[in-house]
Formats: C-alpha cells, sequence, structure tokens
C-alpha cells in the first residue's frame, strides 16, 4: 500500500492501544456493523467509487487474520476516508430540521382522504410541500394556488357543469361565474342555503371567490414573490379547503349534488 506511511499507523498511540484487541470478535463484529452502515449511506448517495472501496475494506475484515488483521484494515479504512472525501468534495447538500424533513417526505401532505380521491392532484400537493420545506416559499404557493384550480374543476362536476372545451372557458372569473349561477339556480333562496348541499357549495364558493384576486391572480404574475409566511397561509387554506371538498366528493364530483 504505498499510499499509506505504515510506520505511522504502527507507531501511533492508537495502534499502542489497540494491538492487544484488534484480533477480538467483538471489535470484528462492531467494525462491520459501523461499516455497513457506512455503505448504506454511500448507496443512498450513489458514491459508487466509496462503495467499491467499502467493500474492500468489509472482505478485509471478514477475511484477515492474526498480526496483519489490524493493519490491513486500517489501510482498507484510512483508503475509503481518503475516496469518499474526494468524491463528495463535488456534492452539495441540504440541511432539514425536523419539521423540514417531515414536510418533505410526506407523501399525504393534505391527508389521507384527499389524496386517494384526488390523485391528479398529487403532484402538486406534494410539490406545495416540498417547496416549503426548501423555503421556496413563492414555489409553494404555485403549487398550492394550482390544487384550487383543481377544487373548482371538482365543485363544478359535482353541480353538473361539464368541463370547459376551450381555454378561454377555463378562467377564474368564468368558471366560478358558472359555480354561482348553478348554485343559485339548485337553491334559489337564502334559506335554500343555510343547510345542506346549499350551504356546503355557498361557502365552497365563497372561499374561492375570496382567493381569487389577492392570491391567484398575483401569483401568476412574475413581480410577486411570497414570503416564507404567506406561503404556509396559503398551504394551510387549500390545505383545509380541499380536506372540506374530499369529505364531500372525488375528483370525479360524485355523489353529485
Amino acid at each position: 500500500m504505498s499510499h499509506l506511511n505504515m510506520k505511522d499507523i504502527k507507531n501511533s498511540p492508537a495502534d499502542v492501544r489497540l494491538r492487544g484487541s484488534v484480533n477480538d470478535d467483538t471489535t470484528r463484529t462492531a467494525a462491520l456493523t459501523i461499516t455497513m452502515v457506512l455503505r448504506e449511506h454511500c448507496v443512498a448517495l450513489n458514491a459508487t467509487t466509496s462503495i467499491v472501496a467499502i467493500d474492500r475494506l468489509v472482505a478485509s475484515l471478514e477475511s484477515s487474520q492474526g498480526k496483519d488483521y489490524y493493519y490491513t484494515a486500517s489501510g482498507c479504512m484510512m483508503h475509503v476516508i481518503k475516496v469518499l472525501r474526494d468524491e463528495l468534495m463535488g456534492r452539495t447538500f441540504f440541511e432539514m430540521n425536523a419539521v423540514e424533513k417531515s414536510l418533505y417526505e410526506d407523501r399525504a401532505p393534505f391527508g389521507d382522504d384527499v389524496a386517494s380521491k384526488f390523485a391528479s392532484v398529487s403532484y402538486d400537493i406534494e410539490e406545495a410541500s416540498k417547496c416549503l420545506a426548501l423555503g421556496r416559499s413563492t414555489a409553494s404557493a404555485f403549487h398550492s394556488i394550482r390544487c384550487l384550480e383543481a377544487g373548482i374543476r371538482v365543485i363544478s362536476r359535482c353541480l353538473g357543469i361539464s368541463d370547459p372545451t376551450k381555454g378561454v372557458d377555463r378562467s377564474w372569473f368564468k368558471l366560478l361565474s358558472a359555480v354561482k349561477g348553478q348554485i343559485d339556480k339548485k337553491w334559489p333562496t337564502t334559506k335554500d342555503r343555510l343547510s345542506g348541499d346549499g350551504r356546503y357549495f355557498e361557502e365552497a364558493h365563497a372561499v374561492l371567490a375570496a382567493m381569487q384576486n389577492p392570491y391567484r391572480n398575483a401569483t401568476m404574475h412574475f413581480d410577486n414573490k411570497y414570503t416564507e409566511a404567506e406561503a404556509k397561509h396559503i398551504f394551510e387554506i387549500v390545505k383545509g379547503f380541499m380536506t372540506k371538498l374530499a369529505s364531500r366528493c372525488d375528483e370525479d364530483g360524485t355523489p353529485k349534488a
């Protein structure tokens, strides 16, 4: 091993302390356990060169015997350290706290009911959560608002309104106008909208209308940015809306109103 100074290893204080126990089975087992944990992390990082070096170390720990065991294993370990350091020098890593990690890894940020009933929105829901975890506030707000557009479509279907076929008919103004018109048709009086589906859809329309100007329209303009607090606020509003929507119907608008 020309890349190692074996004299330094043999004469080091650590060498003197460890010589008596290097052949102990407990020490060998502990070293193998730690090494395999390191290998798992390298696999997750796709650190292929380091994995090759680690496999050599594992083979050394499993096969080396007698007085050469410690020096052979030590040499392999030093090689692993050097290779891993060099391989990771070109990588950039992000640190997350427990809350951010939970947001990033959550596969159903709006709950299981929303995830099962609105599969077509799963991408935007997950991205809204991931962007929030990564501090990309404006991106998170954008994906949250896109979830609301799916909500309008679901409400329209539930009320018997056909999906728009022309791009010009997909504006929030026209979609919400159609929803309001259908609500007024099905529940024409104030009394009709005090309970049941009449109240439910009246409140749903009110939430969407309230979100249109300050959030949805503003999000479409490149000069608008959202702070972390604003993005979290939008995320929670949309989560609450989609959760309530899932309690009534699925993404096909079933059962119909």
